[in-house]
Parts: structure tokens; C-alpha cells; sequence
């Protein structure tokens, strides 16, 4: 719910507002009077852990808000309302949260909060920090930026540091049980900061200071006589809790320098592990080049005797070649013997011929006269006469042949040659016998 620029939804986790450390430090149940409620906001998450809250407003369309959620709302300006309209009877706590620096008179209404409480009631209030470190750096720039809301809002008539808030609380009666604190950085608030700007070292000689953190002051007091601030358990759990925040940043610092520190290890490491990889590779190349070695003993072996194989197979066949070798030589001996055998014949055959052809030979060759020098040769010389004569035969044959299919074609010459055919051989018959 955001109707006016005061408006801000509480959140219980939120342990830096003080919108959170009220809520908290109210007892459930309690009666509670919000000066300056807004649209309601506070009033309702104190409803919800059981408070009775008279909410006191100014502002027309905050009224209506609150007025809307269910609230018990005292319209008007808190300065001018009578006592009795604003608080009857006594209430246990009188809120006023970031109104004394809107007031004309903030240290007179404080004095009359501190009348309207209950015994034992207390007055939990708020103010803005002017001493905030980004403050400090617009001064030194000559700046005073007021803005729409926060530590320079337009409407502020009044401004507090921690000196400023004592002396209001004294002068209106009041002893702080708890002091609480907002704290942002120079970067975190509505006053705009131009780092670029800043003189070497401003910014670290203003936070330099703890003080230059705070943004809001939230007080918890009760009427009485001056003593010690603090002491009070909220105040411990806030310190505590703002104590252990801080040593988280020093710790997430730490971690940020530490990690920037580790990163050439880190680096490092990488390395390692790629020449770990790399020397892995390397050992399993090794361990397979060994295993080869060992296999390739056995297969050498095998290669030897297989080259043994073949050397005995070429010298088998060496022999083999050299025996073919001999033989080819005698049979080129005896070639030569038959062609010269044979040139002697063909030179011969005009003897035989004259000699009445191979009837005279076989005649000659019985006798031992044949033209050949000796017995082998005379052999030889028969059985070319012997192939010569059933070359004459073969011939004899093809030429009847031939002479019979062209008779063939002439049945009447061929029955008269058969007829001739058959009378000599009748008469070579009769002569035969006569004989």
C-alpha cells in the first residue's frame, strides 16, 4: 500500500528500519499512540501482534488509507490538537517515528508525549542523522541537496545529530533506555554522491568515521531522571546482530582477497592437472609400445622360420632348375644330331629316288647297303621311309576322295568306271592265279 511518500510496508527481517525495530519492540497487546502514522503502516503490524493503536494524522489521504485498513484514526495536526482528544487515558507507548523534525516545536510536543503515557509507558521515536557521511561530502562540495524524503526532505524544520538528539530528550524529561541505529553507506541514501568528484583520500577519511554510517537514530526513552543511555536487550540483539553483519563483510572482504590470492594456484592447478592427463597419456602409450615389443619377439620367430621355408623351397627349386637345365641340354644335343640327321636325308633324297624309290631303300636297308654310315642310322632311315609311305597313302586317299565326289556328280561316267573298276580286277585276279 503506497499512497503517500511516507509509506513503507514493514518487514519483520528487515533488522535496519525503524519501522522493524518498533514493531519489535512493542509487547504484544500493549496500547499504542502513533503520532504521525501515515497511511497506517506500523499501526497495522502492531494490530496483528494483538496492540490496541490510536493512529494521529494530518494528511488528508493518509487518514482515508488508515481510516480504510480499520484503524482508529485522530485527524489533524498534533501540535494543535487538545490533549484529551489525542490521548484520554494513558497508553504504554507513544510512537513517533520520523515526526520531530517535521514539528515547529518538536521538544514541547516530546514533553507533552512524556504526560500522555501510562506508568512504566515509553516513548519510542526516530530522527534523521544529519552528521551522515554523504552529507558531510555535499558540504564539503558546497552542496545542501534537499530532497522529496530522507535525511534532507524539504519539509524538515529541524536537523539532529547524536549531540542534538540527548538534548532534546533532556529537555523534555526523558532518559534513552535503548539507542538503535540505521546505517547505510555514502552510496546508499537520497543525497547524490559523484565519486569522481572527491579529493584523494575525502571518501576514506569520512568513512573512516563509524559515526559517518548512521542514517537514523531510534531511541526508546522513559520519563525520569538523566542516567547512561543503552543497557537495554533490543539495543544488545541489534549491536549483536550489526556486529556479526559487519564481520560477515569483513569475512566476504576477506574471501574476495583470498580468492583473488588463490587464483594463480588456481592457475596452478589447472596446469597440474593437464600435465597429469598429458603424463597419463603418456604412460598408456608406453605401456602399449611394451606390450608390442614383447609381442613382436614371437612374430619374428614365425618371420624366420618362414624366411627358412622359403630358402629351403627356393633351393629345391634351384635344383630342379639345374637338373631341367642338363636335360635341356641333352635334348638340344640330340636336335641337333636329328636336324643334322635330317639335313644328311634331305641331301640323300635324290639317291634314293634314283634308286627306285622306297622299295629300293627297304631293299638296300635288308642288305645293309642303305645310304646311311651305320646301323642306327639306316633305322632312322627306314622309319622315314616308313612315314613317307603313309604320307603317300594319306595323299592317295584324299585324291580318290576328291575324284569320287566329283563323280558324284556324274553317275553316269562313275557307274562306267565301276565297271572298268571290276574287270581289272578280275583280270588282275586271273593273272594273279595263273601265276
Amino acid at each position: 500500500m503506497s499512497i503517500t511518500r511516507y509509506s513503507q510496508e514493514v518487514r519483520l527481517d528487515d533488522l535496519n528500519n525503524v519501522h522493524t525495530y518498533a514493531v519489535l519492540a512493542v509487547r504484544p497487546g500493549s496500547r499504542v499512540l502513533d503520532i504521525g502514522g501515515a497511511d497506517g503502516s506500523v499501526a497495522r503490524a502492531l494490530n496483528a501482534r494483538g496492540c490496541r493503536v490510536t493512529v494521529v494524522e494530518r494528511d488528508p489521504e493518509a487518514v482515508a488509507a488508515a481510516r480504510a485498513a480499520g484503524l482508529e484514526v485522530v485527524a489533524g495536526d498534533v501540535e494543535a490538537l487538545p490533549d484529551t482528544s489525542i490521548a484520554p487515558a494513558g497508553v504504554d507507548v507513544v510512537l513517533l517515528l520520523d515526526v520531530l523534525e517535521h514539528l515547529v516545536q518538536p521538544q514541547a510536543l516530546l514533553a507533552r508525549a512524556a504526560t500522555w503515557l501510562a506508568p512504566g509507558g515509553v516513548v519510542m521515536l526516530s530522527v534523521p542523522h544529519v552528521a551522515h557521511g554523504a552529507i558531510r561530502v555535499s558540504l564539503l562540495e558546497g552542496r545542501f541537496p534537499r530532497t522529496d524524503t530522507g535525511l534532507l526532505d524539504r519539509t524538515h524544520l529541524h536537523f539532529f545529530d547524536r549531540a542534538g538528539l540527548d538534548t532534546l530528550l533532556t529537555e523534555a524529561g526523558l532518559v534513552p533506555i535503548d539507542l538503535l541505529t540505521v546505517q547505510r553507506g555514502l552510496d546508499q541514501t537520497e543525497v547524490p554522491i559523484d565519486p569522481a568528484r572527491l579529493a584523494a583520500g575525502v571518501r576514506d577519511a569520512v568513512e573512516s568515521d563509524p559515526s559517518a554510517r548512521v542514517y537514523q537514530f531510534f531511541v526508546i526513552a522513559r520519563c525520569g531522571p538523566p542516567g547512561p543511555a543503552g543497557g537495554g536487550l533490543l539495543q544488545a540483539v541489534t549491536q549483536r546482530s550489526r556486529e556479526t553483519e559487519d564481520a560477515y563483510r569483513r569475512l566476504e572482504a576477506y574471501a574476495t582477497a583470498l580468492a583473488a590470492a588463490l587464483e594463480p594456484l588456481r592457475q596452478l592447478e589447472e596446469r597440474y592437472r593437464a600435465l597429469a592427463d598429458h603424463t597419463l597419456h603418456v604412460e598408456q602409450e608406453a605401456a602399449r609400445w611394451q606390450q608390442e615389443a614383447e609381442v613382436r619377439p614371437t612374430a619374428l620367430d614365425d618371420l624366420e622360420i618362414e624366411r627358412e621355408t622359403l630358402m629351403r623351397l627356393l633351393g629345391d627349386r634351384m635344383a630342379e632348375l639345374e637338373q631341367a637345365g642338363d636335360t635341356i641340354a641333352v635334348l638340344q644335343r640330340d636336335l641337333e644330331v636329328q636336324r643334322s640327321y635330317a639335313e644328311a636325308l634331305a641331301s640323300q633324297l635324290p639317291g634314293i629316288a634314283a634308286r627306285g624309290g622306297e622299295a629300293a631303300v627297304l631293299t638296300d636297308l635288308d642288305a645293309y647297303r642303305a645310304v646311311a654310315e651305320t646301323p642306327a642310322a639306316a633305322v632312322a632311315l627306314a622309319g622315314e621311309a616308313r612315314e613317307l609311305h603313309r604320307l603317300r597313302a594319306t595323299m592317295a586317299l584324299r585324291l580318290v576322295a576328291r575324284i569320287d565326289a566329283w563323280l558324284r556328280g556324274r553317275p553316269t561316267l562313275r557307274r562306267l568306271l565301276r565297271a572298268a573298276t571290276r574287270g581289272a580286277t578280275r583280270l588282275i585276279g586271273g593273272v594273279s592265279s595263273s601265276r
